[in-house]
């Protein structure tokens, strides 16, 4: 199957092409072919494997094998009746002779005359795969033949069990670069058969070798963030942080080792995929390619790095825990990596989108039936709900009674008239009073400033049973009216897994005064009313956000103004 000029889809049927039909000459070919096994002039395994080092194919290997595959043909389960050294030649050519893959053979499968020794007998395969492949790679091949079926090929699993470490071991620590890629299959295969405490100690001894090229330590310290990244993540920063160099051998490292298994990098941890996108990241850019474009694109080592740090942010929003969304916000701030930042505000939002729903727990008859009789609420979804109808309320009393209560935001004089705005501060904990007042019943605790994550800190936090809402606060002058809904609550306040998305922004409308001019939005008319302004900041989220962030705007304006 190996040329494509020969017409035929089985061994005599080639033949035939080749002999012109003539079907004594095929049987004699044959016969010679299956008498070759026996002959007492064949080479040892020693002898095959030295000769191809030198690309000197010894003139009986092929026709050995031939030989052995017509065998194989009759006899049961393919097992083939060899003596030891025979059994040993076969394997070594199988491993240094240019075996050609066909549609009839795909490469990752072996021909039944080798696929019945891998599986009865593993120990003689891996003895012969390990000395073929150590003697190439000593001598500067790139892919020794056998390693990739250690890594992918099923047939090979026993062998790979055997074979794997020892190849490990004996791995040149002064390789050429394009051995690196032979070194992440013997570490892939080593990760799926072999037991993995003696892999990491194995790691560190590599690790320990000062004779190690700085590209070969590199991948090695990538195999070990992956399989134990808690062992490994101080390790590969400490070696490759601020080093522009191994910065650049690290992408390649993940690069190659992702590519060869992608089950790699679903294992990683919050804290591995973190340490990758602020390493490779902080040294390449984002891309993207013209899809209108039909030219061929190059793809260069910064377009493969950027691809990584792409994929390394989906797999962190991918992850339903508390690490990775501490780990996304803090990359999102990280000024190295203000390139990605779009990127890394998304994936923050999609994962606590995925945490939340993860997490979500809906409240039991007891809990639902408590809520419903006037108790407290059940779950961050009641609490905000509950919240906003007393903010209503609140809001209703400050303009409808006849106690005058929208003058508690203003500085008025001895007269009791309103003189100025009073500061954003002192506006909340007039409001703060009235809301815990009216919460405090329901046994939900209102508190000013609530803390959350880097120690960002909303206005108010109204918090219940485990879950809360933050509300975010402005006067109608503030400069950031317009941006803090989505800069201050959405990014920093509503990503904390205990509001499940809840948030309310509140503004204190006080008119159009010259203490406190209502802040223009960036386009369209100015904005005159309360309610006005309330629909036009609801109009700045999506139909999903409105779901969840709930915008109210509180008239506390002197209602005897001109």
């Amino acid at each position: 199957g190996g040329y494509l000029n020969v017409r035929g889809n089985s061994p005599r049927d080639r033949l035939n092409a080749l002999l012109a039909d003539d079907e004594s000459l095929v049987d004699a070919v044959l016969s010679g072919f299956r008498k070759t096994v026996d002959r007492d002039d064949l080479p040892s395994d020693t002898k095959v494997i030295r000769l191809g080092i030198a690309n000197r194919p010894h003139y009986l290997a092929l026709p050995f094998m031939a030989g052995l595959e017509e065998t194989a043909m009759t006899a049961p389960a393919g097992e083939i009746d060899l003596d030891h050294g025979r059994l040993r030649l076969a394997l070594a050519i199988h491993y240094t002779e240019p075996m050609w893959p066909s549609v009839r053979r795909p490469a990752d499968r072996p021909p039944r005359r080798i696929a019945w020794t891998l599986a009865n007998r593993p120990e003689t395969a891996a003895d012969v795969l390990v000395r073929s492949a150590l003697s190439e790679l000593r001598n500067g091949r790139e892919f020794p033949a056998g390693i990739h079926e250690l890594a992918h090929s099923p047939d090979h699993a026993r062998v790979a069990r055997l074979a794997a470490m020892p190849l490990l071991r004996q791995f040149p620590a002064r390789c050429a670069s394009g051995q690196l890629s032979s070194l992440n299959h013997l570490l892939l295969a080593a990760r799926r058969h072999c037991d993995i405490d003696p892999l990491l100690e194995l790691i560190d001894e590599k690790h320990a070798d000062h004779r190690m090229s700085v590209a070969q330590r590199v991948h090695w310290l990538v195999a070990g963030v992956c399989i134990a990244p808690e062992s490994y993540i101080g390790r590969l920063e400490s070696y490759a942080g601020g080093n522009e160099r191994r910065i650049r051998f690290l992408a390649e490292a993940v690069t190659q080792q992702f590519s060869i298994s992608p089950d790699l990098k679903y294992r990683q941890s919050a804290a591995a995929l973190r340490l990758l996108i602020q390493l490779i990241g902080a040294s390449c850019r984002p891309y993207s390619l013209d899809a209108d474009s039909d030219e061929g694109v190059i793809v260069t080592p910064d377009m493969n790095a950027a691809g990584q740090v792409r994929d390394c942010i989906e797999q962190l929003a991918g992850i339903t825990t508390e690490d990775a969304s501490l780990a996304l916000e803090a990359l999102s701030s990280d000024n190295d990596l203000r390139p990605w930042r779009s990127l890394l505000m998304d994936a923050a939002y999609r994962q606590e989108a995925a945490r939340r729903e993860a997490e979500f727990a809906y409240g039991d008859v007891a809990q639902v039936l408590a809520t419903l009789a006037g108790g407290a609420p059940a779950n961050a979804t009641d609490l905000a709900a509950l919240t906003l109808e007393h903010l209503n309320e609140i809001a209703r009393a400050i303009r409808d009674d006849n106690t005058s209560d929208w003058k508690q935001y203003w500085n008025v004089d001895h007269h009791g008239r309103p003189q100025r705005p009073r500061p954003e501060d002192a506006c909340r904990d007039a409001l703060l009073s009235d809301l815990r007042n009216r919460l405090m019943r329901f046994g939900i605790d209102v508190q000013p400033e609530g803390r959350y994550a880097n120690d960002k800190r909303a206005d108010i936090r109204v918090s219940c049973a485990g879950f809360n809402v933050p509300v975010e606060i402005k006067r109608s002058c503030h400069r950031d009216l317009w941006s803090a809904v989505r800069s201050q609550l959405i990014a920093r306040y509503v990503v904390d897994p205990g509001t499940d998305g809840h948030g309310i922004y509140l503004v204190f409308w006080f008119g159009d005064t010259k203490e406190c001019r209502p802040t223009p939005p960036a386009m369209g008319s100015p904005v005159a009313t309360s309610p006005e302004l309330e629909d036009r900041l609801s109009s700045t989220l999506s139909a999903e956000e409105r779901r969840k962030i709930k915008i109210r705007v509180i008239d506390v304006s002197d209602p005897n103004a001109s």
